[in-house]
């Protein structure tokens, strides 16, 4: 939301990436990092915290879902 105090984030949005569902594929880590990642701006060293997601998208990652 743009604002005379600047950009923030919506309530909603945050809720959203919050109640996300546990990944159980490479497709599912996929659609969380891109959304995660429109919202890197807003998240101080988001490079080092998303790089685990990263490692899993790519050919060769290991991955395996936990119940």
């Amino acid at each position: 939301m743009v604002s005379a105090e600047g950009i923030e984030l919506q309530d909603e949005k945050i809720r959203s990436i919050q109640d996300w569902p546990v990944p159980k594929c490479v497709r599912d880590v996929r659609a969380f990092f891109g959304l995660a990642s429109y919202y890197r701006k807003f998240v101080q060293n988001f490079a080092s915290i998303a790089e685990p997601l990263s490692a899993l998208t790519k050919k060769g990652g290991s991955f395996f879902s936990v119940n």
